[in-house]
């Protein structure tokens, strides 16, 4: 399953339920992916990655690059 998030500039704790839920359900394991993360999702999902390493949420973020230092 692919979440495309291109219009989508704000999310939240309940965005970040969405897209946990889909790989937590019984059955066999879907493979999830995101895509057109906007700066604030991509730095949600990078917090939620960072303070919650079982959730697996680094796998979301593969193929998101990385954060650019200022």
């Amino acid at each position: 399953m692919t979440w495309d998030l291109h219009d989508t500039p704000f999310m939240d704790v309940a965005g970040l339920h969405l897209l946990t839920d889909q790989r937590l359900q019984d059955g066999p394991p879907r493979q999830t992916a995101v895509t057109g993360l906007a700066p604030q999702p991509l730095r949600l999902l990078r917090l939620a990655a960072e303070l919650f390493p079982a959730l697996e949420f680094t796998l979301l973020l593969s193929d998101m690059p990385p954060i650019q230092a200022s």
